[in-house]
């Protein structure tokens, strides 16, 4: 179960109930290529509003440096003395050697450092939307031959 969770979060695969909820925009998330723009859904005409505005906030996925720091899940996010989101999920990423989390964050902390508080100390992250492990799906999409 723990080797199936970092794995996940290292490729950035949300957990419904953890990363994401019914109050979560699919556009504030990587699956917005999953929505079917027409066909006729719950939802859609509000969807349709928002499409062409920017989310408030973003999903995405922390990579710490200091490998002390041990997110949890649900630890606030700061960016100086702002609360800028909160981590979703956390785990050791074994494939890349770090601590990895999933997030939400306001969209201006993508691509910058941020600090997320554990356990009362702050602790240095970088916050991206694309995923800490294979991030183009390369590895998932690589078609490997059958031996007869």
């Amino acid at each position: 179960m723990y080797a199936q969770t970092s794995m996940r979060i290292e490729k950035q695969f949300l957990a419904y109930g953890h990363d994401m909820d019914t109050d979560t925009s699919p556009l504030a998330t990587p699956l917005g290529f999953a929505i079917a723009w027409d066909t006729d859904f719950i939802g859609r005409y509000a969807l349709m509003k928002s499409k062409y505005e920017t989310p408030a906030m973003q999903i995405a996925t922390l990579l710490f440096d200091d490998p002390n720091a041990w997110p949890l899940g649900n630890e606030p996010i700061y960016q100086g003395d702002r609360i800028i989101g909160q981590t979703t999920s956390a785990t050791y990423g074994h494939r890349v050697s770090a601590h990895v989390a999933i997030a939400s964050v306001s969209r201006d902390a993508i691509d910058a450092v941020v600090d997320v508080d554990i356990g009362g100390k702050r602790w240095a992250a970088r916050a991206q939307t694309k995923a800490v492990f294979d991030p183009t799906g390369g590895r998932l999409k690589m078609i490997t031959p059958r031996v007869p």
